[in-house]
């Protein structure tokens, strides 16, 4: 921007020296270098409040955010950047959790529960969106992987068991091995030996349905599960999005059953129309 300063109204050659100078041109400059410090404060006061800073412009020098108000950056040339890395943020329990993307580019979840994690506050259409995220167990889940569901009978067509009293959560990963054998059996169609599905639903301890682990139906037959193991698996956390946007799964996305040694699932996720369609990448295991 061009400044306002009108600095060629003050006459610097007056007062001229060696005579008696009239008071009105003395109080010409005056007006003049008072009008000029007026456009001044208002032109420096826009800049300290509108421009892109490094530092803190009085006091002790600290550093500080920018907010650029959605103002655009092009045709430059960038070096030694970093983007901001937020977590880790620790979910004791099964609840749906929000992931705000306003949070930074990389950001870290450590799960106890088979939690949903809920992606907010995109920028908008026709604004690209990319963050990062770090998927792991805390080390200290509820119910421990490897705790053998005892009683097992299968009561429905469409994935329905009960059990003995245990404590279940929905999204918990049961890995089912052996092989069905014995007098009045029940059936699960497509199964195979050491195949692990899905908890759907369940009222918490006695009866559960099983899903694939993408979350598929099954179809069972009503009856025992002799020579079936029913153990409980790994944490499967569940993505979601805000304002009903569809999540977009890259070909061949995996389960994300989190390992118990604490290794991190990482996934990209991004969108470019406000979070109506957000897409999912899978990194990998870490």
């Amino acid at each position: 921007m061009t400044s306002a300063i009108n600095f060629s109204s003050i006459n610097a050659s007056y007062p001229v020296p060696g005579i008696d100078n009239d008071s009105q041109g003395f109080r010409d400059n005056f007006s003049a270098i008072a009008n000029a410090l007026s456009v001044a404060k208002t032109e420096l006061t826009a800049l300290q409040t509108n421009a892109v800073i490094k530092s803190t412009l009085s006091g002790t020098p600290a550093t500080v955010n920018n907010n650029l108000l959605g103002s655009t950056i092009s045709n430059g040339l960038y070096n030694n950047m970093s983007g901001a890395v937020y977590g880790t943020v620790t979910v004791l329990s099964a609840s749906v959790v929000d992931v705000d993307i306003t949070n930074g580019p990389l950001q870290i979840f450590a799960l106890a529960g088979n939690a949903t994690l809920r992606f907010v506050s995109w920028p908008g259409s026709n604004k690209y969106c990319k963050i990062r995220l770090h998927i792991k167990t805390t080390g200290t889940v509820a119910v421990p992987v490897g705790t053998v569901i005892s009683g097992v009978a299968i009561t429905g067509t469409s994935g329905q068991f009960s059990c003995s009293s245990t404590t279940l959560t929905a999204g918990m990963v049961v890995a089912v091995n052996g092989g069905l054998s014995g007098v009045g059996i029940g059936s699960i169609t497509s199964y195979s030996n050491s195949t692990s599905y899905r908890i759907s639903t369940t009222n918490g301890s006695t009866t559960f349905t099983l899903t694939t682990i993408d979350g598929a139906a099954i179809v069972t037959g009503a009856g025992t599960t002799t020579g079936l193991t029913f153990t409980l698996g790994n944490i499967f956390p569940t993505l979601g999005t805000e304002n009903g946007g569809v999540l977009v799964y890259a070909t061949g996305f995996p389960s994300l059953a989190l390992s118990p040694t604490g290794k991190y699932k990482v996934i990209d996720v991004w969108s470019f129309d406000d979070g109506a369609n957000v897409y999912v990448s899978y990194i990998g295991e870490f």
